[in-house]
Parts: structure tokens; C-alpha cells; sequence
């Protein structure tokens, strides 16, 4: 093993490298860092150095990082994060003094579930801090694991190196129609013949095919006619309000929406569906982040309030 002597490092260049590798582009990384483009560049030159390659490279109008410069980038992430928590006086954190906006990914389900409870408790422990909420796309997870989300709420996830899981609540799956709805009044009146005949609406968040109960389905050798496809938990139940199709969704989400006086009616599935888990997704890095698990702690508060009211 090569023993490299730290004392002859700059180390503060590895905070340049960092934002260099985000933001590829020397004159944006600047301007990040506050510093002059002709010092960005004095920078980059001694990491090429240091590194012994050439880290990001001209292709047209653009930078492009080397193949050194994307395996520098995940523990380059964890290194800095565990340097802060280092200096980071144990007790120090005030939610309060908090200005830090945080990006988190979910599905309306569970931020309709979540996300009234969480902007109160922001405003009263953390009023300076914001939340900057997006859709789960088609790849949270990547997301996390490159640090372009601090967290991630999903149904299920796909495990990537440095990923972490914490289980918010368990659901489980319920049919819906519209309180009016010609054939379907009760439970006794949504047999398997009829769940297969009558038409369905499917929500699928990240537009992929197959669903819990196409798949029970085609164990059984049966199918059912899909009529239309959501990737909103939330539009899908305002079409079924409108139309004779039936919907399968979480049941938290159905109970709040008919408590609130949505014209719905719950039925019990004629098959046997099995239960979910909704998980909190974070990197490893951001364990100790204090910021970081205030927002997980204050998330799994919120949701914890919402399911047991």
C-alpha cells in the first residue's frame, strides 16, 4: 500500500473538486464557490496534478468527467460529510438557525399523507429552513446515491451501493368506485368474475407495466381489462368519481379521502394482495448529517401522526 503524505496536500482543493464535479464547468463552480474563475482554474489544475488525471475534458461546448473523476465522486461525498460531522460540536445543532433548503422525492400518496403535518412542524422548530419537493421520477434512487436529493420516500426502492432504508408505515391495498356506481354497492357484490369483467383505472408513479394485482392475476390465469393508465395517486380517484372503472389504491389514502367526503366507496379486493412498506431513503453519508436526521426524525413524527389519526 502507498503512503501518501498528507501534509503535502492541499485538502481544501478536494471542496473545489466537489463542485467542480457537479457542476462541470469552471465558470459555474465559481460562482458556487465565490471565488475567482482564474482560482477555479489555478485549482483544477493542481487536482490534475495531484491526481495524476486530467479529471474533466473539453468535448465540444462541454466538460465531461473522466472515468478517475466519477469513481472520485461518491466518496468524495462521504469524505467531506464525515469531515464536517468531525468539527461539527456534538448538541450544537438549532433547528431554529436553520436556512438550509432540502430536496425530497416521494409520490402524492405519501406526501398527501405527510406533508401537511410536516410544513407545520418546519414552520414552528425550523421556520427559516424550506422543502423543495419533487415527483419520485424514474430513478430516485440514483438520485440519492449522487447527492441530488437529500431524501427519498417510495414504496419501493432499488438497492444501490451506500443506501439506506427506514420503514415510515406498512399499507395495504383496497378498491375503490364511485359512491354511485350502478353494480358494485357492497363487498359482496365485487366477486373474482366481476373484478376480471369490470373495467380498471391503474396507478403506476413510474410509468412501468404490471402492477401487485396483475401479477396475483396472472398467477391465477386470469386478467383484467385495464382502462386507463395514472401516475397520480391523487388524479386517479377524481376520474373515478366520474366514471364506473374501479381503482386499487392504498388504503391510508382511500380512508382519508372518503373521511374528507370524496364520493367513494371502499370495497375489500376479491384476492389476496400482500401488504407494503413505505420506506425513508437516505445515503450512508448523510447519517450523521445532523440537519439531515432532524428532517428524518421530524418525517417519521409526521407520518406516524398521520397513520394513527
Amino acid at each position: 500500500m502507498n503512503h501518501i503524505n498528507l501534509s503535502a496536500l492541499d485538502l481544501n482543493l478536494l471542496v473545489t473538486l466537489q463542485v467542480l464535479l457537479k457542476t462541470r464547468n469552471v465558470t459555474v463552480a465559481s460562482q458556487h464557490l465565490h471565488k475567482t474563475q482564474s482560482a477555479v482554474s489555478h485549482a483544477l489544475n493542481r487536482l490534475r496534478e495531484q491526481f495524476g488525471d486530467p479529471l474533466l475534458v473539453r468535448s465540444g461546448n462541454e466538460m465531461r468527467l473522466t472515468s478517475r473523476a466519477h469513481d472520485l465522486i461518491e466518496p468524495l461525498e462521504t469524505l467531506l460529510h464525515q469531515t464536517q460531522a468531525l468539527y461539527a460540536e456534538r448538541g450544537s445543532f438549532d433547528p431554529a438557525r436553520l436556512t438550509r433548503t432540502f430536496t425530497l422525492a416521494t409520490v402524492d400518496y405519501s406526501e398527501a399523507l405527510f406533508l401537511p403535518e410536516l410544513l407545520q412542524c418546519m414552520a414552528r422548530e425550523a421556520p427559516q429552513a424550506g422543502i423543495n419537493q419533487r415527483y419520485v421520477g424514474s430513478d430516485p434512487e440514483a438520485m440519492v446515491q449522487q447527492g441530488d436529493l437529500d431524501l427519498a420516500v417510495l414504496v419501493s426502492y432499488r438497492e444501490l451501493s451506500g443506501l439506506m432504508t427506514k420503514t415510515l408505515f406498512t399499507d395495504e391495498l383496497i378498491c375503490v368506485v364511485r359512491e354511485e356506481h350502478p353494480r358494485l354497492r357492497c363487498d359482496a357484490d365485487l366477486t373474482l368474475d366481476t373484478f376480471v369483467n369490470e373495467s380498471h383505472l391503474l396507478i403506476s408513479p413510474r410509468g412501468k407495466p404490471g402492477s401487485y394485482v396483475d401479477n396475483h392475476l396472472k398467477q391465477l390465469g386470469l386478467r383484467r381489462h385495464v382502462a386507463a393508465t395514472s401516475s397520480y395517486f391523487l388524479s386517479a380517484p377524481f376520474a373515478i368519481t366520474k366514471t364506473d372503472h374501479i381503482l386499487t389504491m392504498p388504503r391510508r389514502l382511500a380512508r382519508r379521502l372518503i373521511d374528507e367526503g370524496w364520493p367513494l366507496r371502499a370495497l375489500t379486493p376479491p384476492i389476496e394482495l400482500p401488504t407494503f412498506r413505505m420506506v425513508l431513503l437516505f445515503h450512508q453519508r448523510m447519517q450523521n448529517d445532523p440537519a439531515n436526521r432532524w428532517l428524518r426524525e421530524l418525517i417519521e413524527e409526521c407520518c406516524y401522526s398521520s397513520v394513527e389519526q
